[in-house]
């Protein structure tokens, strides 16, 4: 981490008048995991190992101020999945939760994590009931924000059209005037330092997306098609729901357009160990939005069924 983004990340916490008695930088590593270079960030502890999953178009550093929050009681990690942040993009560009779940699973194995909690979140969380359910042998806790087998079509396609409206910044503060437009429930200080974990410069000065996506113009027929496939894939994951053995947290985020409060019932009912909370003045991104509520509530979850 530079000098300068962690003095965003101090600025970022700031704003939500944090008082972290710790702010150092977090460690970094790779591990290779289905055939990918996966890039991790270890924020130390020595209590039982939490490992967080980002959603689509984020990084690691999502978490940031969560584990800033945690890691003197857990020994947090946060993974970037595949094509995000500094770790691989696969050959076969294939995102489902299906073929995430292996990247989990030998990432797990690559750090050593012989009995851990699991907190994912949008795509991330897709991921987490995707292994959850298939691999529960070394989990004690699960920790699912804003997202489940079923989402809100709505919410679904805003995300979408976010990431696909524009793929080009003269800078930060471009991308960050754009990032605010779409959701001014964040400081704008945290906006700002995730988008220097979300953004690459180009040689031409220019900021991009680091999450990549195909070139090209993509009609409007060829991205139903897309959506379709990947709504269904997240359908099959009601058959790993029941599958998953241990305490497992569903967090709702309650200005969410993506996965409402009956949603998280729904989840939490199928469970066999569930149990739902909101987050209010939250939405999609709850972390991001509320992230000492969010701290506390994964907290104090976890002190229980640990």
């Amino acid at each position: 981490m530079t000098q300068e983004t962690h003095d965003a990340l101090l600025d970022a916490a700031q704003a939500f008048g944090l008082e972290l008695p710790d702010t150092s930088a977090p460690g970094e590593g790779y591990v290779q995991a289905n055939g990918l270079r996966m890039h991790y960030l270890d924020w130390g502890g020595t209590g039982t190992p939490v490992l967080f999953l980002h959603g689509g178009n984020q990084t690691a550093h999502t978490w940031d101020l969560v584990c800033l929050q945690l890691r003197d009681e857990f020994h947090c990690l946060a993974l970037d999945q595949r094509g995000h942040g500094e770790t691989e993009a696969p050959k076969d560009s294939d995102g489902s939760p299906q073929a995430q779940r292996e990247d989990v699973r030998e990432a797990i194995e690559a750090l050593g994590l012989e009995r851990l909690a699991l907190v994912g979140m949008s795509m991330g969380g897709l991921n987490t009931i995707a292994y959850s359910g298939r691999y529960p042998d070394r989990l004690l806790a699960v920790a699912i924000v804003d997202v489940g087998p079923t989402i809100q079509r709505k919410g679904f396609d805003e995300v979408g059209n976010f990431i696909r409206g524009r793929r080009e910044f003269d800078s930060i503060d471009d991308a960050l005037e754009y990032a605010h437009q779409f959701n001014p429930l964040r400081p704008k200080a945290h906006l700002r330092y995730s988008l220097l974990h979300a953004l690459k410069q180009r040689d031409d000065g220019r900021w991009t997306w680091k999450y990549g996506q195909p070139q090209g113009e993509v009609s409007k027929e060829e991205r139903e098609k897309q959506a379709q496939k990947a709504l269904q894939a997240n359908e099959k994951l009601w058959e790993e729901v029941p599958r998953i053995p241990c305490p497992t947290l569903v967090i709702h985020g309650s200005e969410s357009t993506v996965f409402h409060r009956e949603d998280a019932e729904k989840l939490a009912a199928t469970l066999p160990n569930g149990r739902c909370v909101t987050i209010e003045g939250a939405g999609h991104t709850v972390q991001g939005d509320q992230p000492i509520a969010f701290a506390d509530t994964l907290r104090g979850f976890l002190r229980e069924v640990l």
